[in-house]
């Protein structure tokens, strides 16, 4: 609330008005001012969302604002989010908007949806990134909602050991390490001794966010 009082920003489109994006040093204080804009005026993540689909390319400023709505978390911050992924074209920028989703530390039910349907998608970089966030989004229910991370867990050992693409079992491997689940460790632990080596680095590194 002091950010903001300091800064005299009343909404989203005013803090654009006063902002000076390509001032990168004062970036620390945009993100601070941004969280408390979006803690005190949940509506503002609207505006943050319909600006963040009009721009023309994916630059610092996107992340800046992407970032600030993950670290906020809040229902509001998550679904504008997702609607910003719905409005935007750019591959880069729709896998950071995934990931960032996956930072956020009270995952609602409808971004496990969303990222749970984007882990279907063709487009493989951004099925990959989806399965890595879901993977962050497990971990975030580990201690909070059992019955959502059991789920999660399932979806997740399944895609390690149906799957014959050794691009989708790294990726699997990387979301269990995510998950940080100890009962994966059993099949983690199997990728360790498999004859290709990339997966046995895999695996290896997976184990390290579990042990």
């Amino acid at each position: 609330k002091i950010f903001l009082q300091h800064a005299k920003y009343k909404n989203f489109d005013d803090f654009l008005s006063k902002t000076n994006f390509m001032d990168q040093s004062s970036y620390t204080d945009y993100f601070l001012q941004l969280k408390s804009l979006f803690n005190l005026e949940p509506k503002s993540t609207n505006n943050a969302s319909k600006h963040l689909i009009s721009l023309s390319e994916f630059d610092d400023s996107f992340m800046l604002i992407v970032s600030a709505l993950s670290a906020v978390g809040t229902p509001e911050s998550q679904n504008a989010l997702i609607e910003t992924y719905h409005g935007i074209k750019d591959e880069k920028a729709k896998m950071s908007v995934l990931a960032n989703l996956g930072l956020t530390e009270s995952p609602t039910l409808a971004t496990e949806e969303f990222l749970r349907n984007m882990m279907s998608q063709q487009e493989y970089k951004l099925k990959n990134t989806a399965i890595l966030a879901m993977g962050n989004i497990g971990q975030k229910l580990l201690e909070t909602d059992t019955e959502r991370e059991e789920k999660i867990y399932k979806e997740l050992m399944e895609k390690l050991i149906t799957s014959n693409n050794d691009v989708e079992k790294k990726v699997a491997l990387l979301s269990l390490g995510n998950l940080s689940d100890k009962r994966a460790l059993s099949e983690i632990y199997k990728e360790t001794n498999s004859t290709n080596e990339t997966l046995r680095q895999y695996a290896t590194f997976a184990l390290r966010f579990i042990e």
